[in-house]
């Protein structure tokens, strides 16, 4: 069952008087002073005094007249004499009504939080999210790139048996192990832990032994300043071409150009939320939470590559957030 209207009060509940006698079954009834009387529609009790009162309906004022009477709404509708005694008063359906609305709205909200818990707990992925829509990398798409760049890696690397190599390029051996240098800048250095080479882009193999249970068996590969290593034509991954910060709050950005930012505080709904950086293109998606005991539906309204507001019922609470851009 839905709500049911309430109806405004007046402030003291002043009194007026039948301007003229009504009989059982009028439906406009003039009073002497309509001021006292709330715009319709509202309610209107005559002869508040007595227990023999009758709380009318009305749906309108115009000038000194009630209109749109529903006679007997509560009581029994009946002839009234002129200087009748009415008001605006607190009656039974003005307290029926707010019992009914407030269970109303307990069982709805109980109801809700149900739902939202429920919901909350479906890990299969109700609202048919994909990985594109959020920015994220696709199985297929992950597979792809790893197929090109086992490709990429073969093309680069030299045959097991057979093939050329070009460049002046002078191996010999000392105290460290065995060191070869291409005399045109660049160097290949094996050796042992303390091997070391000039400055300039470099390849070091620390640790002959890459088997058994020795502490050797580490490779490093040690760019020179200003450098990336390349598997095929790729950059690896590592901190200065995929840069983080924060805690907390804070991002990654991955080298694809792709920026994942996350964070929480304490807001009110309405608040602005700012990244930890922003933007440098678009917002592709944000996505919010509360944490504590209490669920709660949040939803990021109009968002800017810097900051976006939170939306949601009640007063402050914990939201926990995740955006994805480029």
């Amino acid at each position: 069952m839905a709500q049911l209207p309430m109806y405004p009060a007046i402030a003291n509940s002043p009194q007026t008087e039948l301007a003229e006698a009504i009989d059982a079954t009028q439906t406009t009834i003039t009073v002497v002073d309509p001021s006292v009387l709330p715009d319709g529609p509202n309610l209107v009790t005559i002869n508040p005094a007595d227990e023999t009162a009758e709380t009318i309906r009305y749906a309108a004022i115009d000038g000194n007249q009630i209109t749109g009477c529903e006679r007997g709404f509560q009581g029994m509708a009946q002839s009234w004499q002129a200087g009748t005694k009415a008001r605006r008063g607190y009656t039974a359906y003005d307290h029926d009504t707010f019992r009914h609305n407030i269970d109303f709205l307990q069982n709805g909200l109980t109801q809700t939080a149900i739902d939202l818990v429920n919901h909350t707990l479906d890990n299969d992925n109700p609202h048919g999210v994909t990985p594109e829509q959020i920015g994220a990398e696709t199985p297929t798409g992950a597979q792809d790139k790893a197929n090109q760049a086992e490709a990429n890696a073969k093309a680069a690397s030299l045959p097991i048996t057979g093939g050329e190599m070009s460049g002046n390029i002078v191996f010999d051996s000392d105290s460290s192990g065995i060191r070869g240098l291409d005399t045109t800048s660049r160097q290949i250095i094996t050796g042992g832990p303390n091997a070391s080479a000039a400055s300039g882009g470099r390849i070091a193999i620390e640790g002959m032994d890459f088997g058994g249970s020795g502490a050797g068996g580490n490779i490093r590969i040690i760019p020179g300043s200003g450098k990336d290593v390349f598997i095929g034509n790729n950059a690896a991954w590592h901190g200065g071409n995929n840069p983080s910060g924060g805690v907390s709050n804070g991002y990654q950005v991955f080298a694809s150009g792709k920026i994942m930012q996350y964070g929480g505080g304490n807001y009110s709904n309405g608040d602005t939320v700012t990244f930890p950086i922003a933007f440098p293109g678009n917002v592709r998606a944000v996505v919010c939470s509360t944490s504590g005991s209490q669920s709660l539906a949040v939803q990021a309204g109009v968002y800017t590559p810097t900051s976006f507001v939170v939306n949601f019922d009640g007063g402050s609470r914990n939201i926990r957030y995740i955006a994805f851009g480029d």
